[in-house]
């Protein structure tokens, strides 16, 4: 007999959990990045799919016909799902690109491609540039970027004393969220001044300060408050990483930076690097939008409860000395 796992042995019966299979295809395997009809800067493209069973391999082939008959790169005997191709001039022509599956004498292409994308030379580069800035003063209408929603926000006092100077976060329901376009995945800033309010030990709910969380196991950029304890807490489906910040206090308010420099991920506290940690060179695609204060795309309760001012998030990997006088700068005016 055959069940779900949920509910094998639920009556008192004998099961097993898994059940040997011999020859089988390979698993399932779908495109990832670049996306359908995706419009890229002309730069090195990093193509991204779904990993098979262990021991595949696979072949990878960029043709500007979708029939593959005029084939411009392929590489083959990949051992890993993933690839960073340099790109030929734009053409202004789509290309398209496709993915095959090998686990011994079986191969399967994947299951939704192929998939067409563009390369645009008017776009900036995926490394620089400013993807939000906001300061937060009683608005949410960001100095650079695009607002794509704002709930059960209110305008608060400052870390300078100043009214109208943040936003206040309910811990409940307050949502802001931005477009984050060609969202960075291998060098970026962020940086923000947070200052809670009422927070308790409360079960390891997260209180995130910034999340990019798009689809299970894909959160490339989360800074969290969990039982008073800053966190980061990345997540990649190849392994995540988690920093610590130490303990906040109420009613205190704190700088915070997270820099990706490629291999690294770093920490900043007050202008201080605390904490650093290793993390692929390239995190993967997905993420479209970003919360400030919230989840973006969950609907669970991840609220911030407090005030949150000066955000910034940039494509760059800011030096140490740039880190230090974004916490030392003086309280914006309102």
């Amino acid at each position: 007999m055959l069940c779900d796992f949920a509910s094998a042995g639920a009556y008192g019966t004998y099961y097993r959990s898994w059940l040997p299979v011999r020859n089988a295809p390979p698993a399932p395997i779908y495109l990832q990045y670049p996306e359908p009809n995706a419009v890229l800067p002309v730069e090195e493209i990093p193509f991204a799919w779904s990993q098979g069973e262990p021991g595949t391999h696979y072949e990878l082939r960029v043709a500007t016909d979708a029939a593959f008959k005029d084939v411009v790169f392929g590489a083959t005997n990949l051992a890993t799902a993933a690839f960073a191709w340099t790109s030929p001039p734009p053409t202004g022509l789509p290309y398209h690109w496709q993915v095959v599956a090998r686990h011994g004498a079986q191969q399967t292409a994947t299951v939704n491609g192929p998939l067409a994308f563009r390369l645009d030379p008017s776009l900036p580069p995926s490394g620089s540039g400013v993807v939000l800035r906001a300061l937060l003063a009683g608005t949410p209408d960001p100095q650079e970027g695009r607002l794509l929603a704002s709930v059960d926000l209110s305008p608060a006092t400052g870390r300078g004393g100043v009214a109208n100077t943040a936003l206040a976060f309910n811990g409940k329901s307050s949502k802001l969220v931005y477009d984050a376009p060609q969202f960075p995945s291998r060098t970026y800033t962020f940086a923000a001044w947070f200052c809670p309010q009422g927070l308790t030990v409360d079960g390891r709910r997260w209180h995130q300060i910034v999340s990019a969380w798009c689809a299970p196991v894909n959160d490339p950029l989360r800074v969290s408050i969990q039982d008073l304890e800053l966190v980061v807490a990345i997540e990649q489906p190849g392994g995540g990483c988690r920093l610590s910040g130490g303990r906040v206090e109420n009613g205190r308010w704190t700088h915070v930076a997270v820099v990706k420099r490629l291999t690294e991920l770093s920490l900043y506290v007050n202008g201080q690097r605390v904490a650093q940690a290793p993390v692929p060179a390239s995190f993967v695609p997905g993420p479209k939008n970003l919360g400030i204060g919230c989840n973006p795309n969950f609907s669970g309760p991840e609220v911030f409860q407090g005030t949150l001012a000066e955000v910034v998030f940039s494509r760059e990997a800011l030096a140490e000395e740039a880190v230090r006088a974004l916490a030392a700068q003086r309280p914006s005016p309102p």
